[in-house]
């Protein structure tokens, strides 16, 4: 018999990866991170993200850097300048001349057009969305005035999401992924398949504008699966990736799945 120590189904618990479980501080800052910066901005806990409409091709796209506004744990930090240089070259492998500022002036630029909306939060502490695109509407106006000319404004984010296990894959924002596996039990991964359990797994956020700064979309994509199933001795425990961001292949596919609405005629 196969005891199980199941990570939990909630996004909260999928989103806190393995060896959360009982430790409600790693818990509770996982989830802050998964709330922070733009989480704020209607995100949903669902893995499966909604369709989005194709927007007429941009010529030209003012890309920010990737979670320019996020503290990232360092884990996740160093996959940043893949996953910006894998979206510059999607774009322009696609004819889409790209703007892409430093991460230091852009985020100067983006501070001083939040400075000028006063909050991005209400009288009661919340996350006020009307503010945070009035901000993008001033970021927007603020490079116009800097002669920088682009159709389309692009926010990228890196963003923990709950992937749901399927036999031995994995599945979440578009993308079908194996699963991590480490198993000396045969068929272990159809035990775990019937739970439909979750797991914690990485995606591009994109938030798209208009070249005044009013939205046009948001839409998502998978990137890697963060932690490995490992299965021994009857037990079933979770193990941290510790090679995330190695496979270019797989950023690749989510980057182009996160793009679809800029990218597809």
């Amino acid at each position: 018999m196969v005891r199980v120590r199941r990570p939990g189904t909630s996004p909260t618990r999928a989103c806190a990866g393995s060896g959360a479980l009982g430790r409600p501080g790693l818990l509770v800052a996982l989830l802050g991170l998964w709330l922070a910066g733009c989480a704020g901005i209607g995100e949903s806990g669902a893995s499966t993200a909604a369709a989005v409409a194709p927007i007429p091709k941009p010529g030209a796209v003012l890309l920010a850097p990737a979670s320019f506004n996020q503290t990232l744990p360092e884990k996740l930090a160093a996959g940043i300048p893949a996953l910006q240089a894998a979206i510059r070259s999607q774009l322009e492998s696609d004819g889409v001349r790209v703007e892409a500022p430093s991460f230091e002036e852009f985020h100067d630029v983006w501070l001083a057009a939040a400075r000028d909306v006063g909050s991005l939060y209400d009288g009661k502490g919340d996350f006020d969305p009307g503010r945070f695109d009035q901000a993008v509407r001033n970021l927007a106006d603020a490079y116009r005035a800097r002669g920088v000319e682009f159709d389309v404004l692009l926010l990228p984010y890196l963003r923990y999401r709950p992937g749901t296990i399927m036999g031995q894959s994995v599945q979440w924002d578009g993308v079908t992924h194996h699963l991590p596996l480490q198993s000396d039990i045969r068929n272990s991964v159809h035990i775990e398949s019937r739970r439909r359990f979750q797991v914690a797994c990485t995606s591009l956020r994109v938030f798209g504008f208009d070249r005044n700064g009013n939205r046009l979309f948001e839409s998502y994509g998978g990137l890697e699966v963060m932690s490995r199933m490992v299965m021994k001795d009857g037990l079933v425990h979770w193990e941290e990736r510790t090679d995330l961001f190695a496979d270019q292949s797989a950023i690749r596919e989510g980057v182009g799945v996160a793009l679809k609405p800029v990218l597809q005629d």
